[in-house]
């Protein structure tokens, strides 16, 4: 082979090492696989808060302190509200839920004893009654065993006359410092829009008003039909058959 040719052979064969890194540069990217979207999943429901009970008075109570015998006890909640218990004496207990009574005694007794663990447990009910009145069919005092809703209470009174403002019940609660709570619920979004039930408690009055015509009503009635000695009407007569026809 001649030095000629060689030097040829050397030239091609470098010309083709360097054009291949370009060729590999220019060359497309393989497209990439999307990543993987997970489905959206719907938000899990929220379940419906329970109620808290509040402590009424009558409640009997169980008090028992963890590795304290000497502070179990069983009590009453008095009238006014009050128990009586070993070393605090008097402690208002109505009006409070069970926990919170739990974490204050065992606060109490901290000033005596080292870390007591107190828990409240409710032994037995009073007399859990709700009454119902207003513009109701039957008006009545209605014993709260279980669940029962504002709604619940005034179907089992009966139901509404067609008197009652819907838009309007009033559920009175006592708050537990003998002030009353008043709450208003709207009864036509609760049947139609499937708005929230109050739920009731122990001692609640639902109280169903009077719409505005029948407030109207109510008061030509009284006011001017039974208290003016003078007979009312629109003084409108008309013929009808050959007889003169007064509008009363």
């Amino acid at each position: 082979m001649t030095t000629a040719i060689r030097h040829r052979l050397i030239c091609a064969v470098s010309a083709v090492a360097l054009a291949i890194p370009c060729l590999a540069a220019h060359q497309a990217p393989e497209p990439q696989q999307p990543a993987a979207v997970s489905p959206l999943q719907p938000p899990a429901a929220q379940a419906p808060e329970t109620p808290v009970y509040i402590l009424q008075a009558g409640d009997e109570l169980e008090i028992k302190a963890f590795n304290l015998p000497e502070l179990d006890h069983k009590v009453r909640i008095r009238p006014d509200g009050k128990i009586s218990l070993l070393l605090l004496d008097d402690v208002q207990a109505e009006g409070m839920p069970a926990g919170d009574l739990s974490k204050y005694l065992s606060s109490r007794y901290a000033e005596h004893f080292r870390n007591p663990r107190v828990t409240v447990v409710v032994a037995s009910f009073s007399n859990r009654n709700i009454y119902v009145g207003g513009e109701v069919n039957m008006p009545q005092m209605i014993p709260l065993n279980g669940t029962l809703t504002a709604a619940g209470a005034i179907f089992r009174s009966g139901g509404l006359k067609t008197t009652a403002k819907t838009k309007e019940i009033v559920i009175l609660r006592n708050s537990g410092n003998n002030t009353p709570v008043m709450t208003k619920l709207n009864l036509n979004d609760v049947f139609t829009k499937g708005a929230a039930d109050v739920t009731l408690q122990p001692f609640d009055v639902v109280f169903v008003p009077k719409s505005t015509i029948a407030k109207i009503d109510q008061f030509v009635d009284q006011y001017m039909k039974q208290l003016q000695p003078i007979s009312i009407t629109l003084g409108f007569n008309y013929l009808l058959g050959g007889q003169s026809i007064v509008i009363p």
